[in-house]
């Protein structure tokens, strides 16, 4: 029943509404464009049977000149580092020319619709899925699923239709990196471990119901980054050397308790990682991934439950990050993994490692 009632409402709408639209197009690109007719008619012919003129106005020519001129807007609108404008959905830097652009669109959608049945369809299709893919886009923010001021197309449309985020994706929210499949790796070996180990001091807060184990350190308030940073050297194996072209990837990670809960995406903790040349301060590379949000969402029973605001405080958990290789990464270069505390709250870290994974064979 649903689908027969669907083609009937489809027909409808087919000929009814979107041909009255057509009717309408038509006459604003042949009245408001090309102005009254002109010219003059040979014996025996009248106005009526008379062959249509070309396309001509002030309006047509702004039709022709558009193409150039949307080509120009959009290099100069979007060729900056915040392309994506922050926050919101469409076009934003777009609405000045909007009113121009009618013309052009109009022209588009007239010029579609006598081009036969198929046409209209492809047309009705693609506006279709633009309005889905808006809502959509919608909906996830308005779960905490997805927040547009920081975000890439890769992690947005690989959780566009979940119910909830794993830890990967909250990882290639950060990143923009797609987090491989562990069991698809092969640790090659560990490059650097901090576990502490000279703090053997155990902290209990009477205000909250957690104790602090010996061996862990306590990223101080007052601290922007951590006391004891991780650093290594990087000596490449053979297999970097021999099999380059083989998926390689740096894993980092630490083990991390927040006292207190962190919503704000733009202060939270950050397990960073960045490769230098000896002696330089500006970085090869950089990566920085959020801590907080991530906390308690580790575990298989908690998987793909979480969203970008659901960290967990008090809680021990695990955080760690992939990236691939660097390319720009040579023999002898410094890798340093440390805590960036944005916020100047206090966090708890044990475990930090760094360590050089590779594709199974």
């Amino acid at each position: 029943m649903a689908l027969p009632l669907f083609g009937i409402i489809l027909y409808s709408f087919n000929t009814g509404i979107l041909s009255g639209a057509r009717s309408l197009g038509g006459a604003i690109i042949n009245t408001t464009v090309t102005g009254p007719e002109t010219g003059t008619t040979s014996p025996g012919q009248t106005s009526a049977n008379r062959p249509p003129g070309p396309e001509t106005g002030l309006a047509y020519s702004w039709i022709r000149f558009s193409r150039w001129f949307l080509l120009l807007y959009l290099y100069l609108t979007f060729s900056w580092w915040c392309y994506y404008y922050m926050n919101g959905f469409g076009a934003r830097p777009m609405i000045h020319v909007y009113p121009l652009l009618a013309f052009p669109l109009a022209y588009l959608l007239v010029k579609t619709w006598k081009a036969g049945y198929c046409c209209r369809i492809g047309l009705m299709g693609v506006a279709g899925v633009a309005v889905v893919l808006s809502l959509a886009f919608q909906v996830q923010q308005a779960k905490g699923n997805l927040f547009a001021e920081q975000s890439n197309a890769g992690f947005a449309y690989s959780t566009l239709f979940k119910k909830g985020l794993c830890s990967s994706d909250l990882v290639r929210q950060d990143l923009g990196v797609a987090q491989p499949d562990p069991d698809k790796l092969l640790r090659q070996q560990v490059l650097a471990l901090e576990s502490f180990a000279a703090i053997n001091t155990e902290y209990y807060d009477a205000n909250s119901d957690y104790t602090i184990p010996p061996g862990a350190l306590q990223l101080q308030p007052a601290e922007e980054f951590l006391s004891l940073s991780l650093r290594t050297l990087w000596e490449p194996e053979p297999l970097a050397i021999t099999q380059p072209t083989k998926e390689q990837w740096l894993r980092c990670s630490g083990r991390f308790l927040a006292p207190h809960a962190q919503l704000d995406l733009y202060t939270q903790h950050l397990l960073t990682l960045q490769v230098r040349k000896e002696g330089q301060d500006q970085p090869v590379a950089w990566y920085g991934c959020r801590i907080n949000n991530k906390l308690g969402w580790s575990a298989q029973t908690d998987a793909c439950q979480a969203n970008l605001f659901s960290g967990k405080a008090g809680v021990w958990d695990e955080v760690s990050f992939f990236v691939p290789l660097p390319k720009a990464l040579q023999a002898g270069m410094i890798l340093e993994v440390s805590v960036w505390n944005r916020a100047g709250q206090a966090l708890w870290v044990d475990e930090l490692r760094l360590e050089h994974w590779a594709a199974r064979e």
